[in-house]
């Protein structure tokens, strides 16, 4: 048998096959998106700051912040299972902003990941025409931007850290204290 991994293009899985995984067999990333992480408690503690290029911005060589965190699920059912993503990088300008001030001091701040209105938000949902005002209306306003068609720009949100509740923080701390003697 040939030790060539180019002899045979139908070589199969065990053989020394360089390109035994197809792209689309390829996991893009291990980190979930924030839309994975939304209404999820979070514990996410700031390692890092950094100015990189905003890819959005129509301005060439606009910069923006980001920063690399550790961010943990909380699992409220058993906290102590609870799974974390180190160094993930957060863009999000309104997150960002609730970050920075704990990168110096290694703090952590504890909340749910939620949808809050930006500045360029609509002031009403386009259906039930309620006042958008506080994350569960910007939920709303999402909703009814794909009901009707999703026609016009995708309408304006900023993602950030909703307060959490003393069930929410006992389990945080369960976590915590369950990763405290490792």
């Amino acid at each position: 048998m040939s030790n060539d991994p180019f002899a045979s293009a139908t070589a199969g899985a065990g053989s020394n096959d360089p390109f035994g995984q197809k792209p689309s067999e390829v996991k893009t990333s291990s980190f979930p998106t924030m839309e994975d992480l939304d209404k999820h408690l979070l514990v996410i503690q700031p390692t890092k700051l950094e100015r990189v290029p905003d890819t959005f911005s129509k301005e060439p060589g606009a910069m923006r912040d980001r920063i690399s965190a550790d961010v943990t699920v909380i699992n409220a059912e058993k906290p102590s299972e609870s799974a974390t993503h180190r160094d993930m990088y957060i863009s999000q300008g309104a997150l960002v902003g609730q970050l920075k001030g704990f990168i110096e001091t290694r703090g952590m701040l504890l909340g749910t990941l939620r949808r809050f209105p930006a500045r360029n938000s609509p002031d009403v949902t386009p259906i039930t025409a309620r006042t958008v005002n506080d994350p569960d209306s910007t939920d709303l306003l999402m909703q009814e931007w794909v009901q009707a068609g999703a026609k016009g720009n995708k309408p304006s949100f900023a993602w950030k850290l909703a307060d959490f509740t003393n069930t929410e923080k006992d389990a945080a701390l369960e976590w915590y204290r369950s990763k405290a003697g490792k």
